[in-house]
């Protein structure tokens, strides 16, 4: 009796089914299979647990027979919808959320923003982590949230436009300036202060033709040099005269590079108001600025009854000063000069590949009375000066061009010879030559001027010099053989590069003097 009424159902059911639903019908029921408990087995009409095992065992072996159809209930069709929608979307938030927590771990802390501007700042344990690993001087983590903090206020309070640029500008330029303590001499360039101190070293710039260094005195800038047929010097400007305005900037207390490069130097034809002390007295001189042709090197012959004295004086030194250098003393050699007088007087240094190559210029290659630690100058040339740097590294300068001078020179030098001035200074006296003046400056370190991606730049000191025989100069100077102080008279009017007179000149009188002796 079970038999029959199973096929009686069976019967019934497929004239109700077409030939399109028994394909529904197994795709429904492969549906229901994935939706269905393990190990739950339901009919195909009913959904109930069947109750012959053995009837159902006996169909299972049979194979042949096609599998019953089954109606889908609306909670099943629903559950299989669930499985399959957008499983895409769901893993991409899933990543982004675990990214962001990485994120949080690597930084350190999680920074929640409130209405009003106010944040509220969860440190996580990998921030204190961060902080014992982190083997850098600076915390750029404080620094980043300080500079956010401060964002944040002048946002809300500042009652003038922000200049983003120029705040960043700031912000790096107090980074480097932090160093200012130790190092005096570091600097940042905006990229045009940059491109402009790049035309001024290589001899040409456009501004008014003086040479000047800090004032420490009255906190302005002292003018050294006056450059013959300059702007500076039509204007009625001297040598001892101090700067203490540009235009209506008071000058007073800023740094040196930002007066004459952001203030004193621009566009060719313009004019600039300079205010200076002189004598205790303020006054005020306008100045065309024009493209300056750095001529570093004045040279002429002195023709005195004792004989004819090369004079050569280096204002500075620049990319192109060597080769001035060589044309002048080729020129006097030329036209009889018994010695030369080297006035290095208010040289504030500058180019140390020029200052080799004039050094280069005078001592034999084959002056081998000092060596280097590798004792390599017996194969490279007579040993110059060297270099050091924080490392303990050294870079060793040597005369190599095959070329000297015979003739006897005698160096003239004063407070203000500085750096690259005293590296030649010092070098010479070495070799023996003889030194005249005042105890020099005492700048014996070098900076680098490095360029940023974003081309500015920052300066800043890298190494020391040392003399050929080991002797450091930095902060201590060097010590003239013969002493000479500058008269009243030649401090008043300051000395001639272009037509120098021993008679109002004392100090290049006592380097003549020492001159003639080795005559």
């Amino acid at each position: 009796m079970t038999d029959t009424k199973r096929d009686d159902e069976n019967i019934i059911k497929e004239e109700k089914e077409g030939p399109g639903e028994k394909a529904s019908a197994a795709v429904l029921e492969e549906t229901e299979e994935i939706a269905a408990e393990p190990g739950e087995a339901k009919t195909a009409e009913t959904g109930e647990a069947s109750a012959d095992e053995g009837t159902a065992s006996e169909e299972a072996s049979e194979g042949s027979k096609a599998p019953e159809p089954q109606e889908e209930r609306p909670e099943e069709r629903k559950t299989a919808k669930r499985k399959k929608k957008h499983p895409f979307l769901g893993g991409m938030i899933t990543g982004l959320l675990i990214s962001l927590l990485l994120f949080c771990l690597y930084r350190g802390y999680i920074t929640i923003p409130f209405f009003g501007g106010y944040t509220f700042t969860i440190f996580l344990p990998t921030y204190y982590i961060n902080e014992l690993l982190d083997t850098g001087d600076m915390n750029y983590r404080d620094v980043e949230r300080k500079m956010k903090e401060i964002d944040r206020y002048l946002d809300e309070y500042y009652l003038y436009d922000k200049d983003p640029e120029l705040m960043e500008d700031g912000a790096v330029a107090g980074m480097v300036y932090g160093l200012y303590e130790d190092d005096p001499y570091v600097g940042y360039y905006t990229m045009e202060d940059f491109e402009s101190e790049i035309e001024s070293i290589e001899g040409n710039y456009c501004g008014i033709g003086v040479t000047v260094m800090e004032d420490e005195e009255g906190g302005g800038l002292l003018i050294l040099q006056v450059q013959p047929e300059s702007p500076s010097e039509e204007a009625g400007l001297k040598p001892g005269d101090r700067i203490i305005r540009v235009d209506d900037t008071d000058i007073r207390g800023m740094d040196m590079n930002d007066v004459t490069t952001g203030l004193i130097k621009g566009p060719e034809g313009s004019t600039v108001e300079i205010g200076i002390l002189r004598d205790g007295e303020e006054l005020s001189f306008t100045c065309e600025r024009r493209i300056i042709e750095n001529i570093s090197v004045h040279h002429s012959m002195l023709e005195l009854p004792e004989g004819d004295i090369g004079y050569i004086c280096i204002a500075s030194f620049e990319n192109n000063t060597d080769e001035q250098f060589d044309e002048a003393l080729t020129e006097l050699t030329d036209a009889g000069a018994e010695g030369i007088v080297l006035d290095l007087r208010d040289d504030l240094g500058g180019s140390v590949n020029a200052a080799t190559n004039i050094l280069d210029r005078i001592i034999a290659d084959d002056d081998l009375r000092y060596a280097d630690e590798d004792n390599q100058a017996a194969e490279k040339g007579s040993l110059l000066f060297y270099q050091q740097d924080k490392k303990g590294s050294r870079r060793y300068y040597y005369a190599v061009d095959g070329k000297s001078c015979e003739l006897p020179i005698v160096v003239l030098v004063n407070e203000n010879s500085a750096s690259a001035s005293e590296i030649v200074t010092g070098c010479l006296k070495d070799y023996g030559y003889k030194v005249v003046g005042m105890n020099t400056y005492g700048k014996g370190i070098i900076q680098s001027l490095i360029q940023l991606s974003d081309g500015s730049a920052v300066e800043f000191t890298t190494a020391e010099y040392l003399l050929p025989g080991g002797y450091r100069l930095n902060g201590a100077g060097i010590a003239p053989d013969v002493e000479a102080e500058p008269s009243e008279e030649l401090l008043e009017n300051g000395a001639d590069m272009d037509a120098p007179d021993p008679e109002t000149d004392n100090m290049l009188k006592a380097a003549i003097d020492e001159l003639l002796k080795e005559l």
